[in-house]
């Protein structure tokens, strides 16, 4: 969503863009990129790159925008975009560097929100009175609140 927004449309073609644990670097090779807490399950670094690998191939620069949205120019992406992370996901530095980055540009409103004690995938299977099922609670009605405005 985030690739497709800033790359593929005018700006004001959308009014937000949500994104949970997104991947927004694929340059970045996946040993590198650690988890702000390591207490949790990060996905394995193989896995990443199998993942990873699966989005492109080595034909393509994988600084493009159109692949990896860090790269892509700040202005281009809607005026609105919420971007919730995983404190245990070592892919939540990549998406809150783009978030800051969306953040510094003029005229955009950028809600930005690490969810603590949650893993990449922590809403697929939270339950109710856990961390994870108030984490997901708390992320949609975020989306929501950021959707109806």
């Amino acid at each position: 969503s985030l690739a497709a927004a800033a790359n593929l449309f005018p700006p004001e073609t959308f009014h937000s863009v949500l994104a949970v644990y997104p991947v927004v670097d694929l340059h970045t090779d996946p040993a590198l990129k650690t988890a702000p807490d390591t207490s949790g399950r990060a996905i394995p670094a193989v896995i990443s790159k199998i993942f990873d690998r699966c989005y492109t191939h080595a034909a393509y620069d994988t600084r493009d925008p159109r692949i990896s949205p860090l790269y892509a120019s700040a202005d281009r992406f809607p005026a609105r975009v919420m971007i919730v992370t995983a404190a245990c996901d070592n892919l939540a530095p990549e998406a809150e560097a783009l978030a800051e980055k969306i953040a510094k540009e003029p005229g955009k409103e950028v809600v930005r929100q690490r969810m603590q004690g949650c893993n990449h995938g922590w809403d697929k299977s939270a339950r109710p009175g856990t961390v994870q099922g108030d984490a997901r609670e708390k992320t949609y009605a975020m989306a929501a609140a950021m959707l109806s405005r």
